[in-house]
């Protein structure tokens, strides 16, 4: 089965006041249908790059120089950026997940709205019609009360529900490629764990393939598929996941393992750097007097009122503390977890 995304020799270009950079050399990989992929590297490396390009939404300084971007055959890389042919692949064809969602959700327009926007502008659905499937959306990706999310503004949703409102607007159309840019970056790991069991449970229910750009190695043992790791630009190891990460050929996919944190690090050991110029690390201060806590909170309580969905529903109280007590002693860190 040919993949459903294949870039070859794919270069793009930023213009700057010292001339040409060259963002990607000659980037080639594949994306399978029902498939994830994992885009790793640091930042700076070219992964929102590529996805930029596949979507043909680079910045106006950047500019594809060669190569190819073969959707389902396609060659989108020669299509123009705001062409009606581009225009109905995005969203329809091929949909985006951005790392941010606050950056990309107007605060001016319900979450109903700017989901249904999508519906409306590639399907011939009436405002009522795009209402409902929108409802159906936003319960499909685990929002616990979709009608009430529908006249809900972005700014008033968590950065777990502002992420599902991007992937229902996502998904509405059913891609068949699905790129999703960092998804978790900006969340709490027990937030990042459902959607990314989310976006699974979506990929095996519609067969979509995902494009999934990250430099969170956990993101990828937990997701990936396949793996192809960039390094200033360039495709310097790729292939299933058990074989890149289980054996790393490439220096640099050594170095990203060995920058990683581990539950079983002996005390006093530290991360090895990337880079081969590190500050040097301070001695601990030794002898330090017991001087106490310097942070006690005892019984910290604090609710919120949220806005009614319609005029006649009572205001809503959400307790978002309940009666918290911690102590910070003095030279020690504490570790505030939770969703």
């Amino acid at each position: 089965m040919s993949p459903l995304l294949s870039i070859r020799d794919l270069r793009v270009a930023f213009r700057t006041e010292a001339g040409p950079f060259e963002a990607l050399h000659g980037l080639s990989l594949d994306v399978a249908r029902g498939r994830t992929l994992a885009l790793v590297g640091e930042s700076g490396s070219g992964k929102s790059v590529t996805a930029q390009a596949i979507l043909r939404i680079l910045p106006r300084a950047a500019a594809i120089t060669g190569g190819q971007i073969l959707f389902e055959g396609q060659d989108i890389a020669r299509l123009p950026a705001d062409g009606p042919a581009m225009r109905d692949l995005r969203g329809q064809r091929v949909a985006m997940i951005f790392q941010e969602p606050m950056t990309c959700l107007s605060p001016l327009h319900t979450v109903g709205d700017q989901i249904g926007e999508a519906l409306r502008v590639h399907t011939e659905a009436s405002r009522k019609e795009a209402r409902a499937r929108t409802r159906e959306a936003l319960a499909h990706v685990g929002f616990p009360d979709p009608e009430r999310a529908l006249d809900t503004y972005p700014f008033e949703l968590s950065g777990g529900l502002r992420q599902r409102a991007m992937i229902a607007m996502a998904i509405i159309l059913r891609p068949a490629l699905l790129v999703a840019d960092e998804p978790t970056t900006a969340l709490d790991v027990t937030t990042q764990a459902q959607i990314l069991a989310l976006l699974a449970r979506l990929q095996e229910e519609t067969g979509m393939g995902i494009l999934l750009i990250t430099h969170d190695l956990g993101v990828v043992a937990n997701m990936a598929h396949d793996v192809a790791v960039l390094y200033r630009g360039r495709l310097v190891e790729a292939g299933p996941r058990d074989v890149v990460m289980r054996a790393p050929g490439h220096a640099y996919l050594r170095a990203l393992l060995h920058a990683v944190p581990r539950f079983d690090m002996a005390e006093g050991e530290r991360l090895t750097p990337i880079r081969a110029a590190r500050a040097a690390i301070p001695p601990a201060r030794s002898g330090a007097p017991d001087a106490g806590p310097i942070l006690r909170v005892e019984g910290v309580s604090k609710t919120f009122t949220l806005r009614a969905g319609r005029a006649w529903d009572p205001p809503r109280l959400v307790r978002a503390v309940a009666d918290v007590s911690l102590t910070l002693p003095a030279g020690k860190t504490l570790g505030l977890v939770g969703e």
